[in-house]
This record gives structure tokens, sequence and C-alpha cells, in this order.
């Protein structure tokens, strides 16, 4: 399972298990969601890293206070793959992913990407509805991959690229730690793809391969910290990049895709014109920008619950 990316905060995920209220949550009924029956559900999913449970704690929240859905308490929520799998074939109903992800790990995958994000998301959202999936409107911040590195390491060095680092490792320099998340270390727009994209040499990288280590995501700032690694894996909404000991490495051969959080849905449960569709369709413009959800990040970091987070969010930007 795909590890909190900032802290191990919970051992478990989220799914946040929506339903009409003094309704049964076990069960799923025929129709969309909005259009049927008393007994009738929705399953918010969230992954297991702190900004998307906050997105899902955003559009649970949402649902409750803007259809007739109530939220019940949390459940534990699956793999990041898994979830993408489960959401067509239920139980789950809604969750939060993101572009680059759906385009270039879902089938059908691609080796290649829009540059343009809107491009991208019209493409994950004319595939997406092949498998029966809706994909809403994107939020505006871009959640990519990033690697970063300790900046004296950096500057001792002078890797402060993906292509520096790529040379660095090429000239037989294999003796320091990287870490990495478990789900970057084998897909395919993450380590595997990342090393193939920058030319590393295979022999050199067979080397490194010892000192690269695969743990929970909020671990890999942490094994920086305490020297146990000189790179790291992170993501560009994550509050540890504001630290004046790490420096992001650029990405200078355009590597990583943009990764616009996107709300999806089971098209068997939610359409577009039903009134948990249009909830939908209207909460991925108003999340905000990069600077924001690395405060929300941040504030969840520091201990305040995502639910908290998500609806003081929401109050503010007078959604609900």
């Amino acid at each position: 399972m795909i590890q909190s990316r900032r802290r191990v905060l919970e051992a478990g995920g989220t799914l946040l298990t929506t339903g009409l209220a003094g309704c049964s949550v076990e069960s799923r009924s025929s129709g969309a969601a909005g259009r049927r029956g008393a007994d009738a559900t929705v399953t918010v999913g969230a992954k297991n890293f702190v900004e998307n449970r906050i997105l899902g704690h955003i559009a649970a929240v949402a649902l409750s206070e803007l259809t007739d859905t109530h939220v019940l308490p949390d459940v534990p929520s699956s793999y990041e793959r898994r979830n993408w799998t489960v959401l067509q074939s239920g139980p789950l109903d809604v969750y939060w992913e993101y572009t680059g992800t759906i385009y270039t790990s879902f089938a059908p995958t691609h080796e290649t990407l829009p540059a343009d994000p809107q491009a991208l998301h019209d493409a994950v959202v004319r595939e997406a509805e092949e498998f029966g999936v809706v994909v809403f409107p994107r939020a505006p911040f871009d959640n990519s991959f990033v690697l970063v590195a300790d900046r004296a390491w950096s500057e001792a060095t002078g890797v402060r690229s993906l292509s520096d680092l790529a040379a660095h490792v090429s000239a037989g320099n294999t003796g320091f730690g990287v870490a990495v998340g478990n789900d970057f270390r084998d897909r395919p727009d993450g380590w595997p793809g990342l090393t193939t994209h920058y030319g590393f040499d295979a022999a050199k990288l067979d080397a490194l391969e010892a000192n690269v280590q695969t743990v929970p995501i909020g671990i890999t700032y942490e094994l920086v910290a305490r020297d146990d690694a000189s790179v790291a894996m992170g993501f560009r909404t994550d509050p540890q990049l504001g630290r004046d000991s790490l420096v992001v490495l650029r990405d200078d051969r355009d590597f990583f895709p943009t990764y616009n959080p996107v709300p999806v849905a089971d098209a068997a449960t939610v359409t577009r014109d039903s009134p948990v569709g249009e909830v939908l369709a209207r909460l991925g413009g108003r999340v905000g920008d990069e600077e924001t959800i690395r405060r929300l990040n941040g504030r969840v970091a520091d201990g305040t619950p995502p639910a908290q987070v998500a609806r003081e969010f929401l109050e503010a930007q007078r959604v609900i």
C-alpha cells in the first residue's frame, strides 16, 4: 500500500462512506447516485497519503453538506492501483486520482503525454469513459513527482538537475543513498522510467541499486535529514520542500507528467447530471493552487485532522 506522502500519521488509509441519511451503507442499488431510492449509498475513498486524504474529506464533506448524503465512520482503504480497479467493480464509488497517473499507469497506458495539462485531462476523460469511469474537472495545482537532494551534498557534487544526477551516477559515483516511495520504485513514471529517460549507465545503475531504499513516502525526507540518503523522492506540494536543507533537482528533460487531481467516479453509480456529480464537478476548480494545498498538507503534518482541515477550507471558500 502507498504510505503517507509526508508522515505516517496513521497505519491505515481512509474510505469515507456516505449514504442517504438513515440508510444502510452496505447496499449498492442500481442507478446513478442522486436518482436512486432510500437504500442508495455513495462510498468516497482516499489513498493513504495526506494530500489525498484531505481531498477525500473535501469531497465527503461537500457531498454531505450539499446533497442528501451523510458521512459515516472511516474504514480502511486499499492500494492506489486497487482503488482504480475497485472503482469499476465496487464497493468504491468516488475518490481523487491524478491525470498523469491515470494516463501512464492505468490501461490504456501511454509512453508519451500531452504537454498541455488541459489536453491531458481531456484525453483522460475520453479514455476513462470506456472503462466506466467518470472523470470530473481538474484542480489547478500540479502534484508531480520531484527528486530532492541534501543541499550540502548537491553543492559538493554539483548535482542540481536530473541530468546532473544521471551523469554523476554514470561516472561511477554510486556510493550515496537514494530514498524512494513504494509505488515510485516500480511505476513507469517513477524510478525505472526516470533512469531510462535520463540515460543512466546500466552497469553503474546496477551498482547504485544496492543503495536505493524503498520506504513509506513520508520517511524519504527523514532519511535525508538523518544523512541516511542524499537523494529522495517527493511531491511538488510537500511542505518539506520549504526546508533550507533541501534542493529540488530540476527535471530539465521534462520526464514527469502533469499530475492534476481529479474526482473520479464509477459511472454505474454517479453520473455527471446527478446531484453527486454536479457537486464533484464544482470541486476541482475550488481546491486552489500549489501554495494552498501545501499549506493544507502542512496543517495535517502538524497534527490537525484531515477532516477538520477539509471542512474549514470549504467554509473559508464559501463552498459550504
